[in-house]
């Protein structure tokens, strides 16, 4: 019999980690319930609609009720129990998921590892699995030439998920004459080595302006541990640079 063709699998992951993921969107976990947009903030918000009425007995008739109804809503597992039939028939066409996508070297959504791992049990390792993004994995204010402060950001979480593309983001405009800068990102690696990256801005882009740190897709990492400014900057003082992550591949219903 033969195997489905890795770009065929990734179709169908994508699928369901998109589907998962608009699931997420419209169940939520309730945590907006002060003006309810998801299925779990209505459900919260009706908890506390009970719980401050002024009849005790009519409380006391109601309270459990919905709040069993609040915990049903939010329960992942229960939602993910749709995704069983399709990730176990997957799962048992490829003789194992994860096995199959270190064979392909290829890696699925976060949003299917989720999926996968509540409703059968098979561990995806995280060099599997690509990470979601992170808006802020550092960042650095320029302060004078050659001279910067680095505030430390979000790193990739290696336990669930793969090393990532890193870029620099522009994020706030100096005043003055802007100069050409170049950043020194000190990076790890998937294997945990120190890796410098140097980068050359210019002071006069625009907001939101992105630069890829090393080559991309090939240079990956999971954390940015410093920025330095190697050069330029004197005439950029208050200019911010940031770095942050993209998801490696969109996914789609």
């Amino acid at each position: 019999m033969g195997v489905i063709a890795i770009s065929d699998f990734l179709v169908l992951v994508d699928s369901i980690a998109a589907q998962a993921k608009e699931l997420d969107s419209v169940m939520g976990d309730g945590s907006g319930y002060g003006s309810p947009v998801t299925a779990s903030d209505g459900a919260f918000a009706n908890v506390e609609r009970i719980r401050v009425l002024t009849d005790s007995e009519v409380i006391g008739e109601l309270i459990n009720g919905f709040r069993e109804q609040f915990e049903k809503v939010t329960s992942n597992p229960n939602a993910y129990d749709r995704y069983f039939a399709s990730c176990k028939a997957l799962n048992i066409h490829v003789g194992g998921i994860n096995a199959y996508l270190t064979a392909q070297g290829e890696r699925v959504a976060p949003e299917f590892k989720a999926s996968m791992e509540a409703v059968i049990a098979e561990k995806l390792d995280p060099a599997n699995t690509f990470s979601p993004a992170i808006a802020d994995m550092g960042d650095v204010s320029i302060t004078g030439a050659g001279a910067g402060t680095f505030t430390d950001g979000d790193a990739v979480d290696i336990e669930n998920y793969y090393a990532t593309n890193i870029f620099l983001k522009k994020t706030t405009v100096a005043g003055g004459t802007p100069d050409s800068i170049t950043l020194r990102v000190h990076l790890k690696d998937w294997d945990d080595n120190d890796v410098t990256k140097d980068v050359a801005v210019d002071g006069n882009d625009a907001i939101d302006t992105e630069y890829n740190v090393g080559t991309h897709p090939a240079d990956k990492y999971t954390d940015v541990t410093d920025i330095e400014v190697i050069s330029g900057g004197g005439s950029s003082v208050g200019e911010n640079w940031q770095a942050f992550s993209k998801v490696e591949r969109t996914i789609a219903l």
